[in-house]
């Protein structure tokens, strides 16, 4: 397993495969996943593309720190990987949280390096207010918060249970895939996961989303989604000025873990910018797999 050390000697693993004479995308994960949740997509991708994925810090087998419990942490560091590792025009892709993580990059460093961004179901804002009611459903409030720290100071497993609860809607994923999803939240570091979701769910990206400049590819789970509502997701497609909206019909949270097939055509005429299909109103609706 390699790991890139980051100015603050802090290590993240990674895994690189495909070759570096082909296109580059890394992949970062959600809170409380890790660079394994990307399994079912890599053997797809890599006779295409270069596909790096990375834990991000406090996840999987990345190190922890004390302090540094912030978006803004986790921004710098793939910063860092992607000027240390020279990837240039490097396309990334964002699953749930990791979308923030790219949104706080951009607005910290710009878009240089970047050619092109995949955003996973992520809502521009977690958190309820008077102007956003398409928050999130499971934490959306200081009440809701506290019952997430809790679960997550108790038990892991508990954390983890729920994530399988919530953010799959397809009853067809292997087991042996369902193990790796519930068993690499158990590598999280524990106070690390409450902090960020406290700062992650409170962060307001609406204004930032309208300035970027580069294309971008937005993907969203279905009406059955119990993480977020749909709605809410393709609002980032529609804030940003050069995104086309994808809606995976009969998928969740991890749509790219549900269908997997679907998903990887979608990224790879996405990176070769070949047409997405059909695309009225900047739009494009998968169906479900006829597996």
């Amino acid at each position: 397993m390699p790991t890139f050390t980051t100015a603050d000697h802090c290590q993240l693993a990674y895994d690189d495969t495909g070759g570096d004479d082909k296109p580059t995308i890394l992949f970062l994960h959600g809170w409380s996943g890790s660079r394994r949740y990307f399994e079912r997509n890599v053997p797809l991708l890599q006779s295409h593309l270069r596909v790096i994925c990375l834990d991000l810090r406090f996840h999987g087998e990345s190190q922890s720190t004390p302090y540094g419990m912030h978006i803004a942490r986790l921004a710098v560091d793939v910063h860092e990987f992607i000027v240390g590792m020279k990837l240039h025009l490097v396309t990334l892709v964002g699953t749930s949280m990791g979308c923030a993580v790219i949104w706080s990059l951009i607005e910290l460093f710009g878009t240089a390096n970047i050619r092109q961004a995949i955003f996973v179901d992520q809502v521009p804002l977690q958190n309820r207010r008077p102007d956003w009611p398409l928050h999130g459903y499971g934490c959306y409030d200081e009440a809701s918060l506290q019952k997430v720290e809790a679960t997550v100071a108790s038990s892991l497993a508990e954390v983890a249970s729920g994530n399988l609860d919530s953010c799959l809607v397809r009853t067809d994923v292997p087991s042996e895939i369902l193990s790796v999803l519930e068993s690499e939240v158990l590598r999280a570091n524990q106070t690390g996961l409450a902090t960020l979701m406290r700062d992650h769910t409170q962060l307001d990206w609406r204004p930032l989303l309208l300035t970027i400049s580069i294309p971008c590819l937005n993907i969203a789970g279905g009406p059955g989604n119990k993480v977020f509502p749909m709605e809410g997701a393709l609002a980032v497609g529609d804030l940003i000025p050069h995104c086309t909206n994808v809606i995976f019909e009969s998928c969740g949270h991890w749509l790219y873990v549900e269908q997997p097939v679907e998903f990887c055509k979608m990224v790879l005429d996405f990176v070769h910018g070949k047409p997405l299909l059909s695309i009225p109103d900047k739009q494009v609706l998968v169906k479900p797999s006829k597996e």
